[in-house]
């Protein structure tokens, strides 16, 4: 039998879901389970990498409160990726937060493909609403 992960945000998942024994639909539920897992585990280092450096960086800095005054940053993908390359820490940030957005569309996507896989027509029409919805927000929603 495979080995399990029983520490913390891992539950129960399998590190082997080739198993004799487990149905289909529990292989497909443990490695959907594993795209998230891997996925924010991956966010949360960035985050906290990015975080690090951005403090190291910018911590001396004296802040005031009165007023506000927004600092242009990057908005486009071109942008962070530019900045992730040229190890900007407010750039990493982004690609985190970008990375934990996009971690439950990979799933809905991983989803698509298998519901595909199984012939499952029903999952595949739903899913594809699902994924069209999450497609338009991102890409016509405003902030």
């Amino acid at each position: 039998m495979g080995e399990e992960h029983n520490g913390p945000g891992h539950g129960n998942i399998p590190t082997h879901t080739e198993e004799p024994g487990l149905s289909h639909a529990r292989i497909l539920e443990l490695r959907l389970a594993r795209v998230l897992v891997y996925g924010i585990t991956t966010c949360a280092v960035i985050l906290l990498i990015s975080l690090i450096a951005t403090l190291l960086r910018d911590g001396g800095k004296s802040v005031s409160f009165r007023e506000f005054h927004p600092e242009r940053s990057s908005t486009s993908m071109r942008e962070v990726l530019d900045g992730v390359q040229a190890m900007e820490p407010r750039a990493w940030l982004m690609l985190g937060v970008l990375l934990v957005i996009l971690t439950p569309v990979a799933r809905v996507t991983f989803s698509l493909a298998a519901f595909a896989k199984e012939r499952d027509r029903l999952y595949v029409f739903i899913t594809l609403i699902v994924l069209t919805i999450l497609a338009y927000s991102f890409f016509f929603g405003k902030v």
